[in-house]
């Protein structure tokens, strides 16, 4: 009986990897569809506070303002460039920009099985996209707008050029590496982590020294060419100075950004995210360095560098996670496919054990379950929760509707000066610490006071990020930023009365007036 059971086991195996490798090209259209459909489910969430920013800045750089002069942010100019084209070609449509962002991250899982492909077989291309495409932090974040997802789709895209210019030794495949580590930078300064990678791994494969620095040289090339038209624009609109100052200098401030493994406690909290998918993608890793074969190297110094990236972020956020999960589905498609063979070898194999076997072959079928039905779980209560953006959108209607065209209002999230096509004065788009450091929130209330703000709209989020006390002194270790945030939410709540609701839960939007105006 036992034997039987393996057999068919044995022979279930086979039809699929004979099914795989020659019918991948039908099962990844499946694949890319069912991704895509899944992400559409989740198009009507709410408004996050950095996509709020993106769309808002987008938004008035069509109206004529400056990125970084007239409008402060430290994250690099990419997406709201991008946000702006769109809306310069259609007009403020939110939901479009969405799709783009969603079409960018199933394109992107198509990249990584084709990578998974050259570097291994079809097999281990399609357990990868798989992965990318079904992993629940970069689903859910993909279907906002984030620099992450853009950001690794042009890092995809490099790493599979540089693949086949390494093959075949070829400069254009280098130039386009090049120009393609440049825009992923544009998307997110981490981006051009990826250069160094490639460095590394070329000194590691001891090429000729003239062959290095020739691909080099053109790599960089490429890579120039990308970056200084947006130099060259800055320069036009005089705001090169607060471009270099936003990008770069202010992510180093203390209470902000990039510091190298600022808190050892991120390298749990990446764990905690996804445990089972984590363990399967760090078993890949450890597989790939008992191989030890050359692109599997080089997919190892990906993960390892984006992985000591994201942990050495002061505030790991999981749109974050976003830029290692490239990296990790091939990981994990190269470990799955491994332990598909070893079990095929196993279950031939006349001298092993039947138990031996069993044992794989059910720990497999084990992960497997357990990991689909938490991927599941996780799609099942995000879809029926997280359908917020209608009841921003009432919002921001109430308030067109009680107040003038030019009337000030105030919220602490730019998602609302988006939806009322409002301009902030005070010049804060969300009051997380840096941004507090750069402009300061004690003097709120005499803003509000001077300026007779009748209306402002906080809601779920910006209550537990925002004017939660307790998100500074924990995660920026900021007393004093803390105290400053207790004292000006108090001070809302004390001189603004609730005057409507809408939504509920997480989802809840809150209209505050003020008593005296």
């Amino acid at each position: 009986m036992k034997s039987t059971g393996l057999g068919l086991f044995n022979l279930l195996i086979t039809r699929l990897r004979t099914l795989i490798e020659r019918k991948y090209n039908y099962l990844m259209i499946i694949i890319l569809v069912l991704g895509f459909l899944l992400r559409i489910g989740f198009i009507s969430r709410a408004i996050g506070r950095d996509e709020a920013a993106f769309l808002y800045y987008g938004w008035m750089i069509v109206k004529g303002k400056v990125l970084y002069r007239d409008l402060f942010n430290q994250k690099a100019p990419g997406v709201y460039f991008t946000v702006a084209l769109i809306f310069l070609l259609v007009g403020k449509q939110i939901l479009l920009v969405r799709i783009v962002s969603m079409f960018l991250s199933t394109i992107t899982a198509f990249v990584v099985f084709k990578i998974g492909y050259k570097i291994n077989n079809p097999l281990t291309g399609i357990i990868s996209a798989l992965f990318f495409i079904l992993e629940p932090v970069t689903l859910r974040r993909s279907t906002m707008v984030f620099s992450e997802t853009f950001m690794v789709f042009f890092m995809a895209l490099a790493v599979y050029f540089y693949i086949l210019a390494h093959k075949k030794n070829n400069s254009w495949y280098y130039l386009i590496v090049g120009v393609l580590i440049g825009l992923s930078t544009i998307m997110r300064q981490t981006g051009i982590i990826l250069a160094f990678v490639i460095i590394l791994h070329r000194l590691y494969v001891r090429h000729p020294l003239k062959n290095l620095l020739q691909s080099m040289g053109v790599l960089i090339a490429g890579f120039l060419m990308s970056i200084i038209p947006i130099v060259v624009y800055f320069i036009a609109v005089n705001a090169l100075n607060d471009a270099i100052y936003s990008i770069f200098f202010f992510n180093l401030s203390p209470s902000y950004g990039f510091t190298l493994l600022r808190r050892v406690d991120n390298i749990l909290d990446v764990f905690l995210k996804d445990p089972i998918l984590w363990c399967i993608g760090l078993g890949g890793l450890l597989l790939i360095i008992e191989r030890r074969k050359e692109w599997h190297i080089f997919l190892a110094g990906w993960f390892i560098a984006s992985f000591i990236l994201v942990i050495s972020l002061s505030t790991p956020y999981g749109h974050y996670y976003i830029q290692i999960m490239p990296a990790f589905s091939l990981l994990g498609g190269i470990l799955v496919e491994r332990l598909l063979v070893i079990s095929e070898e196993l279950v031939d194999s006349a001298s092993q054990s039947l138990l031996y076997p069993n044992i794989i072959n059910w720990l497999l079928v084990v992960l497997l379950l357990i990991g689909i039905g938490t991927i599941g779980l996780e799609l099942y209560f995000d879809m029926k929760t997280s359908h917020g953006l209608p009841y921003q959108i009432e919002a921001a209607e109430y308030v067109k509707t009680h107040t003038a065209p030019d009337e000030i209002i105030f919220s602490p999230d730019s998602a609302y000066y988006l939806l009322t096509d409002r301009q902030n004065k005070y010049r804060i788009e969300h009051l997380a610490a840096g941004h507090i450091e750069a402009f300061g929130i004690s003097d709120l209330p005499q803003y509000l006071e001077e300026e007779q703000v009748r209306y402002i709209i906080i809601d779920y989020n910006i209550e537990i990020w925002n004017f939660n006390e307790e998100h500074y002194r924990t995660t920026f270790n900021d007393e004093t930023r803390a105290e400053e945030v207790k004292i000006v939410y108090e001070w809302i709540l004390n001189n603004y009365e609730i005057e409507a609701t809408f939504g509920s839960g997480t989802d809840m939007v809150k209209i505050y007036r003020s008593s005296f105006w």
